[in-house]
């Protein structure tokens, strides 16, 4: 029957695509990488891909240097003992897919990504200011963290600007943005205000908010110890 070689051929096909780990395809779906970033990756710097680079921050890597500038790649940090998240390793995966070459956190890059749990470590990022200077380097955030809703897990650009941007607003337009973080007085003494700061961080594409789990629990010590809530 004609359709019996098809098959065969379908089989073989399948059968020669290396099958990945349960850890990778777990982590790939925590991705959640859009057609519009993987295009993008994609069609950067197809005519030099010496140029396509990237380098990966996350709480794993900046533990691993102990005080020492970290000076591997992410597939050299499992011969040395750092073990990285599924989402890293699926990340990882994604990037050699798309012909990009891992560098050390030390080296220069076209893409950054950083893990949403590193981002308060992340002023350790050696040259992190002079980076997002660049309008050719592109970075994101990924990863789940408890302090973001799952939706902001995904593979997200942050520190947009202009026309270099994936979505830029206006080619000479320079979008500001960052992590906005709150103290235990902060949060008290202007209680009424932070519902609506959280509504417009909420609608804007290049802040977010992080509260510390420290934060909360002087929140939580301050209210105890209030005589007004004892009774």
């Amino acid at each position: 029957m004609p359709t019996l070689p098809y098959r065969r051929q379908n089989l073989e096909m399948s059968s020669s695509r290396p099958s990945l780990s349960p850890a990778i395809a777990r982590g790939i779906r925590v991705l959640q990488l859009s057609q519009e970033i993987r295009a993008a990756l994609q069609q950067r710097y197809a005519n030099d891909p010496t140029k396509r680079t990237y380098i990966i921050s996350t709480v794993e890597s900046f533990g691993f240097r102990h005080n020492q500038i970290d000076t591997h790649t992410p597939e050299e940090h499992a011969a040395k003992g750092v073990v990285h998240q599924e989402e890293t390793l699926a990340l990882v995966h994604t990037m050699n897919e798309l012909g990009y070459k891992s560098k050390p956190n030390t080296d220069s890059a076209s893409v950054v990504f950083i893990h949403n749990a590193a981002f308060d470590m992340s002023k350790h990022l050696l040259g992190l200011h002079e980076r997002k200077q660049r309008p050719k380097v592109w970075f994101f955030a990924y990863g789940p963290f408890h302090a973001l809703e799952p939706r902001l897990w995904g593979v997200r650009e942050i520190f947009k600007r202009g026309i270099e941007s994936l979505s830029p607003r206006h080619p000479t337009e320079y979008m500001v943005g960052g992590i906005l973080t709150f103290t235990a007085s902060s949060l008290m003494e202007h209680a009424m205000k932070i519902p609506r700061l959280l509504r417009c961080i909420d609608e804007s594409a290049t802040w977010i908010a992080f509260v510390s789990p420290l934060v909360i629990g002087l929140l939580q010590a301050a209210v105890i110890d209030d005589p007004h809530n004892q009774g």
